[in-house]
């Protein structure tokens, strides 16, 4: 019989690469000596089957007696809890009155070196200004705290711009801390330079980043934090379909058609001699101007400007085209075209192409028809 309690470790509470002395007292509860005993000891730790050294063999256990084995189990890399499995008689070669108590399993606790654990929160990332605007240049700083038991000297610490995370960028060169004691902290500091930047920025901190410092976990290295770029009040000029209009909304061929853009500012500042430029794409992508550029005055604030032309709608009806797009006419408008303006958005000043139909002119239709041919005299003699 092998009993969970009868399996003892020296020392009990190890400290990695410590070799551990692991005895285990095996029962004979029988009514028989038993001779040649043969005793596994196996590392189960996660289900595993590893033997610990080569069977040990007890030569003899009498009747209600016991005898010990044992082994030495090295505990270097191998730290937490090691469930240490002593089977007797593992092959049955020794006919037992029960066969189902010749197993038992102990833990054994196995400490870890004393280490540094290196732990970067989001709180411990900071920035000044707190909000930024694009082109600033920011002092981001982060305090490392040494969660661990050991100091840990010459930290390197990476700060890396994560925006894009497919492809981070870092900030700088790494900057290092000489030294974080066991509960202690440390802070770093570097200028980044939003030049030419906008809106929110990922911004991570990235201590011992080549994993040059062994450390009792390596998963809270880092931590990311947004940095708000806010940027200067400027317009933001919109352009939607549904603000695009055709005056006839049918024209038939050769009427002049208003075509009337109203164009909302939802920016935070006025726009000035806003440009609205009407193009004609239907034959090709570049389009042929509509007139000259229409320009607005000013569009305040949370305001609108409307900019039209007139459209000679005169042969555009396409012969050669399917009949049910022979009339359609594709139409561009373009609000600042040339970017003069500065917007806080720039992808939403055009309306690619809307469609004007275009019917054709109704016009007579002259038709001969054979009952309406007549001679006289009706049947003439020759000459």
């Amino acid at each position: 019989v092998v009993q969970a309690a009868n399996v003892g470790f020296s020392p009990s509470t190890p400290t990695e690469g410590e070799t551990v002395n692991v005895r285990a007292t095996v029962l004979n509860t029988g009514n028989a000596e038993a001779s040649d005993v043969q005793v596994q000891f196996i590392d189960a730790t996660s289900n595993g089957t590893t033997p610990i050294d080569s069977n040990q063999v007890i030569e003899s256990i009498p009747p209600g007696g016991s005898a010990v084995a044992e082994i030495t189990y090295s505990t270097t890399g191998k730290v937490g809890d090691r469930k240490i499995q002593v089977i007797a008689d593992r092959n049955n070669l020794i006919i037992e009155q029960n066969e189902s108590d010749n197993s038992a399993t102990a833990t054994l606790e196995v400490a870890a070196l004393p280490a540094p654990n290196l732990y970067v929160q989001m709180s411990n990332i900071g920035f000044d200004p707190v909000q930024a605007n694009p082109g600033d240049q920011v002092t981001v700083y982060a305090t490392i705290l040494n969660i661990g038991t050991a100091d840990a000297t010459d930290v390197l610490v990476q700060f890396v711009d994560a925006t894009n995370s497919s492809s981070p960028l870092p900030i700088g060169q790494p900057q290092t801390i000489e030294a974080i004691v066991a509960g202690g902290s440390g802070t770093v500091q570097i200028v980044y330079d939003s030049t030419g930047l906008s809106g929110d920025r990922k911004i991570q901190v990235v201590a011992d980043p080549n994993n040059f410092i062994p450390e009792t976990k390596e998963t809270d290295n880092n931590s990311t934090k947004t940095l708000s770029l806010v940027p200067e009040s400027a317009p933001n000029l919109v352009l939607s379909s549904n603000n695009l209009i055709f005056v006839p909304n049918e024209p038939t061929e050769g009427a002049f058609v208003t075509i009337r853009a109203l164009v909302i500012n939802d920016g935070n500042a006025p726009a000035n001699n806003v440009a609205v430029q009407f193009l004609d794409i239907t034959e090709s992508s570049s389009g042929v101007a509509i007139g000259q550029p229409q320009v607005i005055d000013v569009i305040e604030v949370g305001g609108s400007g409307v900019a039209e032309v007139r459209y000679n709608t005169a042969g555009t009806i396409d012969p050669n085209a399917d009949e049910d797009e022979r009339g359609e006419r594709k139409i561009k408008v373009v609000v600042d075209p040339n970017n003069f303006i500065t917007e806080s958005k720039e992808t939403d000043n055009t309306v690619s192409s809307k469609t004007l139909t275009v019917a054709t002119a109704a016009g007579p239709n002259l038709v001969m028809l054979a009952g309406n041919i007549g001679f006289n005299p009706a049947q003439p003699i020759d000459g």
